[in-house]
């Protein structure tokens, strides 16, 4: 398998890097702005973005990005913390969009990604208070792994 991560922050992607080194996984590294990936069109056999999204100014500028770099029929494994009570001490620590499931799955669907799923987390009560994880196919031929 090769991983690419991206990160506008290199102290990010140092972090990352030794992750990656202490797991013995091999990646490639880049610093780059989300909303302005450094990847042709239809790219990656599956993208995976944790708690972004909601970090950003426009987070539909971000999912179109991600969906752009994504392969016809592969899926979308997003994170993004919920607006809830925890996600509301989330938004005052980090000034993020909290995000509703309604609005994802509208602007994922509107992206052109199918079988939008909103999944509940199987770990911590604390993660399934504040996070909503969704998982959605890049609309196109069909895709095995």
């Amino acid at each position: 398998l090769l991983f690419s991560a991206v990160d506008r922050s290199r102290a990010m992607l140092q972090s990352a890097r030794a992750a990656f080194d202490a797991a013995w996984l091999d990646a490639a590294f880049r610093c780059a702005d989300l909303t302005v990936l450094p990847f042709e069109d239809d790219t990656f056999d599956l993208v995976m973005a944790g708690h972004v999204i909601e970090h950003l100014p426009d987070p539909q500028a971000a999912l179109r990005e991600l969906i752009r770099v994504l392969r016809p029929g592969a899926p979308l494994l997003l994170l993004a913390t919920r607006r809830s009570v925890l996600g509301v001490l989330v938004h005052l620590q980090w000034r993020t969009h909290p995000m509703r499931a309604a609005d994802l799955t509208r602007w994922l669907e509107a992206c052109g990604m199918e079988r939008v799923e909103i999944v509940t987390p199987p770990a911590s009560a604390w993660l399934r208070r504040a996070s909503l994880v969704v998982v959605a196919r890049k609309s196109g031929e069909v895709f095995h792994v």
